[in-house]
């Protein structure tokens, strides 16, 4: 049987399917990479940029729609 540590070195977290649906949507749509946060409330997203974030904010209906979020999209700039 192997070790606790050893066990917990190799577990690989698994993320929320919305999540790997906001990334992908992000990179096919605009070529980046966006960090998602999830909380209780909200899914949080950093774009790298003022004009992206507006992007994402126009299209947030379309996001929530085609990622199928059940929680409020936030969205911060980040660089």
């Amino acid at each position: 049987m192997d070790d606790l540590q050893k066990m917990l070195q190799s577990r690989q977290p698994k993320e929320p399917p919305q999540v790997v649906a906001l990334k992908k949507y992000a990179k096919t749509h605009h070529g980046v990479d966006i960090a998602v946060r999830v909380s209780k409330k909200s899914y949080l997203i950093t774009v790298p940029g003022a004009s992206l974030a507006h992007i994402f904010r126009v299209e947030t209906a379309k996001i929530v729609e085609s990622c199928d979020l059940d929680k409020r999209l936030v969205i911060h700039i980040g660089y």
